[in-house]
């Protein structure tokens, strides 16, 4: 697996990919190596979630998609060797998120966790991506079939995007919202910190610490 990071993209589990459903090997892109562990995000947005129910306390630590990514999706995903080689990962949340001047609003932005399987917060984001372009993200056949939306194909806009929005974990400032806002990455490439309903269905880009000195 050494030789593979030079790539930047490495093969690791598998999860349903086609529209029918057929289960591949998982793409991840290497976003940063330390050591004999390496810190990868999936290549494609793998499937489409809520990020929490329809409520104004949701936050990372308590939300639905946390509990799916490390319990169903690390079932799915990944055999009994394979989630040996992932790494418990410390999540220290960002206390006073950076937002535009407008938003100038205190949110509450959870707890620190533990996990093994995660998604990348609006530091991360900004900072591990060199552009927006390098953050775009395309869903795969199957995320498309569970509700991931893209403009591709759409005959009401002219300029067709493949790409899609994909979830952060910070919290949101969307004032006086119905429920709790979340942050995203948006079909652009863009991070919008500013966020959106945690009751959205977005594609999900899970991330993860792995072994790869083995």
């Amino acid at each position: 697996m050494e030789n593979r990071l030079k790539t930047g993209v490495i093969s690791f589990g598998r999860y349903p990919t086609t529209a029918e459903g057929n289960v591949l090997g998982i793409d991840w892109r290497v976003l940063k190596v330390e050591g004999d562990k390496a810190l990868v995000v999936s290549e494609f947005a793998l499937d489409c979630k809520q990020f929490g129910e329809n409520g104004n306390d949701v936050t990372w630590e308590n939300s639905l998609l946390r509990r799916w990514l490390n319990n169903e999706f690390l079932a799915a995903a990944f055999c009994e060797d394979e989630r040996e080689r992932i790494i418990d990962a410390y999540l220290k949340v960002e206390e006073k998120p950076v937002y535009d001047a407008f938003f100038d609003v205190t949110v509450d932005p959870g707890r620190d966790t533990v996990d093994k399987v995660f998604i990348l917060s609006v530091k991360e984001a900004k900072t591990l991506f060199e552009s927006d372009e390098a953050r775009l993200c395309r869903p795969t056949a199957y995320a498309k079939m569970r509700g991931v939306e893209t403009c591709e194909g759409d005959e009401y806009l002219p300029n067709e995007n493949p790409h899609c929005e994909w979830w952060l974990r910070s919290s949101g400032v969307v004032p006086n919202g119905r429920c709790s806002p979340v942050a995203t990455v948006s079909d652009d490439g863009g991070v919008l910190p500013s966020g959106v309903y945690c009751d959205w269905e977005l594609g999900v880009r899970p991330a993860l610490w792995i072994r790869v000195g083995e």
